[in-house]
């Protein structure tokens, strides 16, 4: 829940979340695949903040189920204990009452494009605080992706966001695959492995975490190569696996492991050298199933309980 709540508050549209979830081969409480519809219903559900409603319903004897007027519903705060933040759930309930705007969609682009003309470029900020404008969540809703939006316009935006954009994801992409494919290996030997999308952490027999991320290069003149991975507040115990990106972030260099517990400071940035970190040596391997045999090898030594 966290997880699509996350994505849906990054302006993804429910069937976005729907068939990503799909791919991922996460399936909903029924065994079954998700539906954009599903995922609305998931964001509307108040019990994950806490709150339950009963007398929704009602059925006299020998009669059909019938709704209940909503004055006569009982909202209870605070009945059962919240998974998610209070205030990022009602984040979510706003932007899905913004996307149900009344105005055609020729309007909707033809005052984004007064806007652009107006200011000279756009971002969301800009479009969530022009007045008139439809907020960027329901542009989103409507027509897909921001650079999508701007296509149908006729702005190019920052093109040099979109490509990191874009190779950002693509290699994140690649990383759940390779997680995926540790995973199988893990369940091939008898071993129990839980892969989480959403952290891109992959748990073995409820005990060993390993974190899969990309480390880009930087690459300054005159300076040896260096990585950065991105800090997350909370680094779980175990590993992190990451592909190094060559000098220009186009191609894998290599894979490196190393312990999280090099991770857990307050920084936003971790930086490391191309072989030590501290005096530290990191674990390098040309390939991930190389790294692969190496880290089955190290699980391996410690029986599951």
């Amino acid at each position: 829940m966290n997880w699509i709540l996350h994505e849906y508050l990054r302006h993804k549209s429910q069937a976005t979340i729907a068939r990503e979830l799909n791919q991922r081969g996460i399936l909903n409480s029924q065994g079954r695949p998700w539906l954009g519809k599903a995922v609305g219903d998931l964001l509307r559900n108040e019990a994950y903040i806490g709150v339950l409603t009963y007398n929704r319903k009602s059925r006299k004897l020998g009669a059909k189920v019938t709704r209940n007027p909503r004055e006569l519903w009982i909202r209870k705060e605070n009945a059962i204990e919240p998974i998610v933040h209070r205030d990022a759930f009602r984040r979510a309930q706003k932007i899905m009452g913004e996307g149900r705007v009344s105005i055609p969609e020729e309007e909707m682009l033809l005052r984004l494009r007064k806007v652009l003309m107006k200011k000279g470029k756009l971002s969301k900020t800009i479009i969530n605080s022009s007045p008139g404008l439809p907020s960027m969540s329901s542009y989103v809703l409507h027509f897909g992706a921001l650079r999508n939006i701007y296509r149908l316009i006729g702005y190019n935006g920052n093109q040099e966001w979109f490509d990191k954009y874009a190779s950002h994801q693509r290699w994140a992409a690649l990383q759940l695959s390779n997680a995926a494919r540790l995973r199988d290996a893990f369940e091939r030997l008898g071993r129990s492995a839980t892969l989480n999308a959403s952290t891109e952490c992959l748990r073995i027999d409820n005990v060993v975490n390993v974190v899969f991320r990309v480390a880009r290069c930087r690459n300054y003149e005159n300076r040896p190569l260096r990585w950065t991975l991105q800090y997350r507040v909370r680094w779980p115990k175990g590993w992190v696996v990451a592909v190094r990106l060559d000098e220009k972030n186009e191609a894998i260099f290599d894979y490196v492991l190393m312990p999280s517990a090099w991770l857990t400071f307050s920084r936003r940035m971790f930086w490391f050298s191309k072989e030590v970190y501290k005096g530290r040596t990191i674990n390098r391997f040309d390939t991930f199933e190389a790294l692969s045999r190496f880290l089955i090898e190290c699980v391996g030594k410690e029986k599951p309980s």
